[in-house]
């Protein structure tokens, strides 16, 4: 009884924050009803100012702000071009962008031009202007990512986002309410989806993906399947897909598969974990719109190259947007969308406002260039790491150019011997068992000494100076590389060298 009383007063909470967010719309004819902030701030009301285009706003919002550092034209690949990032490229081939992506100088430069600007004069900063340059970020972000202003708010991370849209989803899900999801999605996706099933007693259904793949019909094909196969009444309530998945690097046909949750169970909301699509691929939000993706979380950390801590929760519609409660709660919630993101305390807010030095960059160079570069380097690096190892993908070869983008992952030679990998390790241990005069060595550890895992790879590899994941999948070991504007084949070249180094078995 205690869960139906609680989801009850949630239930009634939401119906005015609904009406709430209705006389709001109402109110979006005549955005100077609007006009109005919240709480203690002086600058003009969000939901004013993400309805008119800054062109319009009155000059007192406009100030001495930092301005983006111009922007350097290079040639992909190039020295020019490294020189605009902070890799240490003299001792590290870096080629797993994927992970926590890397930040451009320009952005870096701008970034730190905001909290200087911050500190001048803080409650000017806080109270006038921050509010403004966040929306100003947000309308160039926009027609950067072909979305209405009034859909997307800024975050810290995609990991944020997901957590707001599933604990909020969470809310009204009841017993036997089914989550979708694929087993090639997130780890920490994974463990969201089990939370909320675990709070609700709703059911997380994880369909397989099996190796190779041959096009991208064989992934809508795993959903079709089940969706026909599924009893009207189980049909799922959330459907969560991955754009680019992290392990498997792989470029899921969200719009496919959004449209054919639309034709076989329209009740169902959609879920895009877009942590790697800014950038890395050519992202329209008016089209997952039409196709029926409801919502879409992204970073801006990794292809994008921003600073750490911005990232994207885009919602479709008004109706959804009433379903999403803000984790963190403060001065302008039940004010509208906008206001319940734009604050969340006082914190570091230079890296959204310096995501304009990001989106010059980008469009300086040309995206669809960027991408052209980087989409044919990482078809030449994955060939080039097949032959010279004699090993395959998890695609069969003309599936790849729609199914991976700038990542791929490329299975280890088998014929290796990986045993070396673990000697540091051991020397290490070794030492350390020596300084503490334990030379008594367990069951446990002597076991472990013998069991070689992907990490002692990857952690070997990082002793050569070589940055790249090593991967698990279906009991073989494969590298994940990326291509970014930075990379070369050099850097391929060197990985295949350092692998081929080791002795054959």
């Amino acid at each position: 009884m205690a869960s139906v009383r609680s989801l009850s007063r949630w239930v009634e909470c939401r119906k005015f924050y609904q009406h709430s967010r209705l006389l709001q719309l109402n109110d979006a004819n005549n955005p100077e009803k609007l006009r109005v902030g919240f709480g203690s701030f002086h600058s003009e009301g969000p939901e004013y100012l993400i309805r008119v285009p800054p062109s319009q706003w009155s000059n007192s919002i406009v100030t001495d702000l930092p301005r983006p550092p111009d922007v350097c034209m290079c040639l992909p690949g190039t020295n020019s071009m490294r020189e605009q990032f902070c890799i240490d490229f003299k001792n590290w081939t870096f080629i797993n962008h994927g992970a926590f992506g890397a930040t451009l100088r320009c952005v870096m430069e701008h970034t730190h031009a905001w909290r200087l600007k911050q500190e001048h004069q803080p409650l000017l900063f806080f109270d006038r202007l921050l509010f403004p340059e966040i929306i100003r970020t947000t309308h160039r972000m926009a027609a950067f990512l072909h979305a209405l202003p009034t859909d997307m708010v800024f975050v810290p991370n995609a990991t944020a986002a997901l957590s707001t849209i599933l604990h909020s989803l969470g809310k009204t899900l009841q017993p036997g309410d089914t989550i979708l999801s694929l087993d090639v999605a997130y780890g920490s996706v994974k463990k969201m989806i089990r939370q909320v099933c675990e709070k609700t007693a709703a059911t997380s259904v994880e369909l397989p993906v099996r190796f190779p793949l041959n096009s991208k019909q064989d992934l809508t094909d795993i959903v079709r399947a089940y969706l026909l196969e599924c009893p009207r009444h189980a049909l799922p309530s959330v459907a969560i897909f991955d754009h680019v998945t992290s392990n498997t690097a792989l470029v899921l046909p969200v719009v496919e598969l959004a449209e054919l949750i639309k034709t076989h169970s329209p009740a169902t909301l959609v879920l895009v974990d877009g942590a790697h699509g800014p950038v890395q691929l050519p992202l329209n939000m008016n089209d997952l719109k039409e196709a029926g993706v409801h919502f879409y979380a992204a970073n801006f950390h990794k292809w994008m190259c921003g600073a750490k801590s911005a990232g994207l929760l885009w919602v479709a519609c008004e109706k959804e947007k009433s379903l999403l409660e803000p984790l963190i709660i403060s001065h302008g919630y039940g004010n509208g969308f906008t206001s319940d993101f734009i604050w969340d305390g006082c914190r570091d807010y230079a890296p959204i406002l310096s995501l304009a030095s990001a989106l010059d960059f980008w469009e300086a160079h040309g995206l669809h260039r960027v991408q052209s570069y980087s989409y044919g380097l990482l078809q030449k690096a994955t060939a080039y790491l097949k032959d010279q190892w004699g090993t395959k993908g998890i695609l069969l070869s003309e599936s790849e150019p729609t199914l991976h983008a700038s990542m791929a992952i490329i299975q280890l030679p088998e014929n290796r011997d990986y045993a070396v990998c673990m000697e540091p390790i051991r020397k290490i241990r070794q030492t350390s068992e020596n300084c503490t005069n334990n030379l008594n060595k367990s069951e446990v550890t002597k076991q472990e000494d013998t069991v070689i895992t992907n990490v002692h790879i990857q952690d070997w590899l990082f002793q050569q100076g070589i940055e790249v994941p090593v991967k698990s999948i279906h009991g073989k070991w494969y590298v994940r590389i990326s291509a970014h504007i930075y990379n070369r084949m050099e850097d391929y070249e060197h990985l295949s060298e350092a692998i081929l180094s080791l002795p054959t078995c």
